[in-house]
């Protein structure tokens, strides 16, 4: 799907029933790989690519941690232990 989507520096991609982020995943890995990106467009990619929503609350934490694990987003240790616990 993301080779078919072919996603851009400065896009952004939305997804409104993201599951655990797996999507996000591959389409950052992909722009990663496919272009040489500077430092407006790292910034644009790692805080404002990414638009989704999933309802159910056990995926939507496992999507939260996955996109801190890749270091996207504005995500800290704070925040992930606060949603943990609900």
């Amino acid at each position: 799907m993301v080779k078919c989507v072919q996603s851009q520096p400065l896009k952004t991609i939305a997804d409104p029933a993201c599951g655990t982020g797996g999507f996000f995943l591959a389409a950052y890995d992909y722009m990663v790989a496919n272009n040489q990106l500077n430092k407006e467009q790292n910034q644009f990619l790692k805080l404002e690519t990414f638009l989704g929503n999933e309802i159910v609350a056990g995926t939507r934490r496992l999507a939260l941690v996955n996109l801190f694990l890749y270091n996207i987003g504005d995500i800290g240790w704070r925040v992930l232990g606060r949603l943990w616990r609900r």
